[in-house]
């Protein structure tokens, strides 16, 4: 494998960093790019060369690797990840080294200081000459957010409570 040592700056804005991908034939989808790496999406999203480190991130997946801004690209997912997940991303690697146009994982992680059940999702990314030169990662948080199930609880009481006696007794 050649290990890739020309990296875009990571202080790039966005039309900039598409600009640079799409000369350096990284990705030639750049209106999926441009989806993908602002931070309102919620999604987080990253770019890897075959060497496994990242070449490209988007903030959120910056948040949810628990990482400073511009602190991923030239690392690795073992410089940054607990032990007990690098198996199983391996593994989803490993799928897209061998074929695979897609590879998917659930994963337990640490994000903003608990745990949080991640869909993990690795794609291909080939070159002009049809050959695999980068693996995309797309990652979301699948679980609500502990604020969310208190919420419903509370919304449910209120609707409960709006229902007159008879509506109750046959509700509960």
């Amino acid at each position: 494998r050649q290990q890739q040592t020309d990296r875009a700056p990571a202080t790039m804005n966005d039309d900039e960093l598409i600009r640079t991908l799409a000369e350096d034939r990284v990705i030639p989808m750049a209106g999926l790019l441009s989806l993908l790496m602002p931070a309102s999406a919620g999604v987080g999203f990253s770019l890897k060369g075959l060497d496994g480190r990242y070449r490209l991130v988007n903030r959120e997946m910056e948040r949810l690797l628990g990482q400073g801004p511009a602190c991923l690209v030239g690392r690795s997912e073992s410089d940054v990840l607990p032990t007990h997940l690098l198996a199983q991303l391996a593994h989803c690697d490993q799928r897209i080294l061998d074929g695979a146009s897609a590879s998917y994982e659930e994963v337990e992680m640490p994000v903003d200081g608990r745990i949080s059940r991640c869909r993990w999702i690795n794609l291909s990314v080939f070159g002009t000459d049809h050959k695999l030169q980068s693996i995309a990662s797309i990652v979301q948080e699948t679980l609500p957010s502990p604020e969310i199930p208190s919420m419903q609880q509370t919304l449910d009481r209120l609707r409960q409570a709006r229902m007159d006696p008879a509506q109750r007794a046959v509700a509960g």
